[in-house]
C-alpha cells in the first residue's frame, strides 16, 4: 500500500471455528514470517506478523520479524506494529515462538508496537517458553515516553511463564497493561503488581543476525534462552530445529 490509507498488512491471518477442547488439536507451527512492508504514510496503518482473530489453536515454533522490510531495511513510518496479535476470545496456546520487532520511527508521532499484543481477557490462554523482543525506537521526542513494548496484554492474565522478554532503546520498555494503561519497566515490578511470570526473564537473547534480509533468530552465546537440562530450549533456539525456517 502507498499513500495515506490506514491499511493493514498481515503475514498470517487466523479465523477458525473451535471449541475449548480443540485448542490443542489445531496446530499452527514452523512458520517463518518476515519482510512484511506497508508503504502507507499513515500512522493509523499497521503491520501484523500473525493475527489470531478468532477461534483457538496451538501456535508453536513460529518465527516472526516485523518492523524491517524484505531487505532488512528500516520501516520508518510510525504505524502500529504487532509481531503476534491475539484478538481472539477463544483459548489459545503459544509455545516456543520467537518474535522480533525492529526499526526506528523517523518522525515524532507513532502508534504503538508490540512483540506480543494480547487485546482480549481470556484466562485460559497459555503462553510459555517464548521469546518476545521489541527493539523498535523513536516516535516521541522524550525517550521515556513509551511507545514500543515487548508485551501488551489485558489485565485478565493468562497462564504465562518461562518466557524471555526484551525491549531496549528510546521510547521502548517491557510491558503495558492494556486495561489500566500502566507501564512496567522491569519484570520485578510486574511480578509485584500482577503476580505473573515468576520464572520468566528480561534479557537480550543475543540473536545471530536479526537484521539480515533473511533473519537468523537462532541465539548465540552468551544467551538467557538456552537452559541447562531443558529440551527444547526457549523459543526456537533448539539446535536440532535450526532457525525454524520451513524445510
Amino acid at each position: 500500500n502507498t499513500g495515506t490509507f490506514a491499511s493493514q498488512v498481515t503475514g498470517m491471518y487466523f479465523a477458525v471455528t473451535t471449541t475449548t477442547a480443540q485448542a490443542t488439536d489445531l496446530i499452527f507451527q514452523r512458520n517463518f514470517i518476515h519482510g512484511l512492508n506497508n508503504q502507507s504514510a499513515s500512522v493509523s496503518a499497521s503491520i501484523v506478523g500473525m493475527y489470531l482473530n478468532s477461534g483457538g489453536g496451538l501456535y508453536r515454533n513460529n518465527i516472526v520479524r516485523v518492523g524491517l522490510d524484505a531487505n532488512g531495511a528500516n520501516i520508518p513510518t510510525g504505524m502500529a506494529i504487532s509481531g503476534i496479535w491475539k484478538a481472539s476470545g477463544s483459548a489459545s496456546n503459544l509455545y516456543y515462538n520467537t518474535v522480533y520487532v525492529g526499526g526506528n520511527v523517523s518522525g515524532t508521532t507513532t502508534s504503538l508496537s508490540y512483540a506480543l499484543n494480547r487485546t482480549v481477557n481470556v484466562t485460559t490462554d497459555s503462553i510459555f517458553n517464548n521469546v518476545f523482543v521489541n527493539v523498535r525506537t523513536g516516535g516521541d521526542p522524550t525517550p521515556t515516553v513509551f511507545r514500543h513494548y515487548a508485551v501488551g496484554t489485558q489485565v485478565t492474565l493468562p497462564n504465562m511463564n518461562s518466557n524471555v522478554y526484551f525491549a531496549a532503546g528510546a521510547n521502548a520498555t517491557f510491558y503495558r497493561n492494556l486495561t489500566s494503561l500502566i507501564d512496567y519497566t522491569t519484570i520485578g515490578a510486574l511480578r509485584t503488581a500482577l503476580g505473573t511470570d515468576m520464572q520468566s526473564t528480561f534479557a537480550d537473547p543475543n540473536f545471530r543476525a536479526p537484521l539480515a534480509s533473511t533473519p537468523d533468530l537462532r541465539v548465540q552465546s552468551p544467551t538467557p534462552v538456552e537452559r541447562a537440562g531443558r529440551i527444547p530450549d526457549l523459543g526456537n533456539a533448539d539446535a536440532a530445529f535450526l532457525s525454524n525456517a520451513p524445510d
